[in-house]
């Protein structure tokens, strides 16, 4: 999303939507344990909390990690992102 307006677009949109806008912080030190713990609190706002969210995420942070891609793309093609909670979590959010 960078260069072309595509991030001022989706802020605009999701603010014109009355949406949340959630967007991570992929510093240097980001790690796949940060990625699953923000996906977790992205997926409990819009999701336990009815929270009508937008998720910004920029291409070239993807490219950080390939399984950051994959989960995009289980979360896009399947609405599921397996093991992303354990078995307590689970039965937190039940």
């Amino acid at each position: 999303m960078g260069g072309s307006g595509r991030s001022s677009a989706a802020k605009l949109a999701a603010f014109l939507g009355e949406m949340e806008l959630f967007s991570l912080d992929m510093q240097s030190g980001y790690k796949w344990d940060d990625w699953r713990s923000d996906l977790r609190s992205l997926l409990k706002k819009s999701g336990l909390e009815n929270i009508p969210t937008v998720f910004v995420l920029p291409d070239f942070q993807l490219s950080k990690n390939i399984r950051f891609l994959e989960d995009v793309n289980l979360l896009l093609n399947t609405c599921d992102i397996p093991n992303l909670f354990d078995k307590e979590q689970t039965i937190e959010l039940v």
